[in-house]
């Protein structure tokens, strides 16, 4: 039976699929898909809570999924997604604004835990040929409070940086090094 667009769905691709389909072939890549605050499971482990958070983005919510299952299963919880506006402490140029961008902890997980899985464990959790920029924003962050940072770039490179009052660029892998 078929699902209605809006259902949860363990594929990224399968759910644009649905929502293209619904808005009768239309193009469906300015929609802005609300999960619910359901999780968006998968058979390998992966989970993220939506928390009622957009994200429109199936790379950005792949990545969550890929971090959920590189932490063991644990849940990755999203704190923002799509944004329409500049929050306090935020930059005019985000990539919350183009709908690419998610912020997000992993429960159970400290940040400091968090940013040094997402580099030991770089390849299995960020695709090759893609760039994104991680945010490790700590505990004097100019933003609303500490928590991680995924955008998916136009780039392929990555981008690591730390904020803790002041952005900081950081040293982490990319792909194609050895």
């Amino acid at each position: 039976a078929a699902r209605a667009a809006g259902a949860a769905y363990t594929d990224p691709q399968e759910r644009e699929q649905a929502l293209s389909t619904a808005l009768n072939g239309a193009d469906a890549s300015g929609f802005s898909f609300q999960n619910g605050g359901n999780p968006l499971s998968s058979t390998d482990g992966g989970q993220v809570q939506f928390n009622g958070k957009s994200v429109s983005s199936s790379m950005v919510s792949d990545v969550l999924r890929r971090i959920s299952v590189a932490a063991g299963g644990k849940v990755v919880s999203v704190t923002s997604g799509d944004r329409s506006y500049v929050p306090r402490g935020g930059s005019r140029t985000s990539l919350h604004l183009q709908k690419r961008a998610a912020d997000f902890y992993v429960q159970g997980m400290s940040l400091s835990a968090l940013y040094s899985l997402l580099k030991s464990k770089f390849t299995e959790i960020f695709p090759a040929g893609h760039g994104f920029e991680v945010i490790f924003h700590g505990p004097n962050t100019v933003t609303g409070g500490p928590h991680m940072h995924i955008g998916h770039r136009s780039s392929n490179q990555m981008k690591w940086m730390r904020e803790n009052g002041s952005y900081q660029r950081d040293s982490g892998p990319q792909h194609g090094q050895q």
